[in-house]
């Protein structure tokens, strides 16, 4: 299946750089920024200490594993931070809160949390205790790695005078985070939300969330581990606001229960290592993979004749490999902390139609590139031979930088195409002429439909 290679300039890897260098300049600066966890809830206070023995329960617990998460090593990356967690708008508390699952104290919940860890933890109370912070970290008198800014439930949370001075030092908020610094946050209430949009762009919807239901997603697994479902849900408090419009490069950690006719909501949302934030309008220079180089790496392998079962390999050319190991160096040079570029494949059914619907589970395999050579996990694939004739097949692949969705434009993350063998009966074919029993079909994103005859030539070595 793939396509001959004529009439190619062949560029070498200094080359390449280069070029993405020249065109990358144009698509405006990229800042990878520090971890971000915002939660539409108020769980530090539901949750307790267990009676002053430990470990930390419900509310708590989430806080704890969320901080841990972002101390995970490469992720707190501004300069000369000195890995404290900065808490604005409470004091210190060391109530432990018993073994009950309400009326927890905001100072306590984070102080418990991170002595877990450990941590060092400084509280900054008070309108006048958050303007003297910031005053401070511009100074560069104060450094630490994390903000963390408690919910308006909470005991001695934040109150509507402390959500101005939050709202009032927003941008600041922002180039913290965009220094390499962590913000972990409750969005409980209005007093809470204020600085939201200016640091991350998301939308807050305050008192919409239903906890009932509400569960970790794929992805908030991987940030939370260890961490249940029962700790984030109703079960362990209700949740008070969600989050909508364009996440850029947060990720959706949890979703809430929904309603009747309504679709799940954004409960919890951010990144907990290598959050990528970018300036409004500006993203990463695309990398040079589309659904046309997509097409040209994939090969028919047949388990028989071409109405037996089949299976679709993926074997990058030579020049493939080059082009995006070059663009790895490239944005590696800018971003010491990018080592790979990961597509990660799905394959769908994608029925009998005239038209391509794909449904149900999905086959994967990842191809990683590096700045100097290429992972096929598993070798291949699609292993065995899950595809059968006149079918369609959705093929689709996922653009992530060190496992993180970058800020990049949709048609850069998500490519596919759709596939399928058409077997029909051939006429006899004139002398000196190959019958051509089956047919590959291939539908393009804009619409194009390419076909071509199957040979058994075209098989992979």
């Amino acid at each position: 299946m793939r396509s001959k290679l004529r009439d190619v300039v062949v560029f070498s890897a200094r080359s390449l750089m280069l070029i993405f260098t020249l065109m990358c300049a144009m698509a405006g600066t990229t800042v990878f920024a520090g971890p971000i966890i915002l939660g539409g809830d108020d769980l530090d206070f539901h949750g307790n200490y267990n009676s002053g023995t430990g470990p930390n329960q419900k509310g708590w617990l989430y806080i704890q594993r969320a901080l841990a998460s972002m101390y995970k090593g490469g992720c707190l990356t501004r300069p000369g931070n000195d890995g404290s967690i900065a808490v604005l708008g409470a004091p210190n508390s060391s109530n432990p809160n018993g073994t009950s699952n309400s009326a927890g104290d905001a100072g306590a919940a984070i102080h418990f949390a991170a002595a877990a860890l450990p941590k060092v933890v400084n509280f900054y109370n008070g309108a006048a205790g958050i303007n003297s912070f910031f005053a401070a970290l511009s100074a560069g008198t104060l450094n630490p790695a994390i903000i963390y800014i408690p919910s308006g439930h909470s005991v001695n949370g934040i109150d509507s005078v402390e959500g101005t001075a939050l709202t009032t030092h927003a941008t600041d908020l922002k180039n913290f985070v965009n220094s390499g610094g962590g913000v972990m946050a409750h969005i409980s209430t209005t007093d809470t939300s204020g600085w939201v949009t200016t640091v991350t762009g998301v939308t807050v919807n305050v008192g919409v969330c239903n906890p009932s239901g509400a569960t970790l997603t794929a992805a908030g697994g991987t940030a939370f581990p260890a961490l249940s479902n029962s700790d984030i849900d109703g079960t362990a408090g209700p949740c008070h606001s969600s989050f909508s419009g364009t996440l850029g490069g947060l990720s959706v950690l949890a979703l809430d229960g929904g309603a009747a006719g309504t679709p799940k909501r954004n409960y919890i949302i951010g990144g907990a290592c290598a959050v990528i934030e970018t300036p409004p309008g500006t993203t990463l220079c695309c990398p040079p993979w589309n659904s046309t180089m997509l097409s040209n790496s994939m090969f028919y392998v047949g388990s028989g004749g071409f109405s037996q079962p089949y299976t679709l390999k993926f074997q990058p050319s030579a020049t493939t490999n080059t082009q995006m190991e070059a663009y790895v160096a490239y944005i590696h040079t800018l971003h010491p902390t990018v080592t790979n570029l990961t597509e990660t494949f799905s394959l769908q059914n994608g029925g009998t139609g005239s038209t391509c619907s794909a449904s149900g589970p999905s086959t994967i395999g990842t191809a990683t590139w590096t700045s100097t050579n290429i992972t096929l996990t598993p070798p291949g694939f699609y292993t065995g031979f899950p595809m059968v004739v006149n079918n369609w097949y959705r093929i689709a692949t996922v653009t992530t930088l060190n496992g993180k969705h970058p800020p990049l434009d949709p048609t850069c993350i998500d490519n596919w195409i759709c596939v399928r063998i058409q077997v029909t009966p051939s006429p006899k074919p004139m002398p000196g002429h190959e019958s051509e029993p089956a047919m590959l079909q291939m539908r393009l994103p804009d619409g194009r439909m390419v076909e071509r005859p199957v040979s058994t030539k075209e098989r992979p070595n």
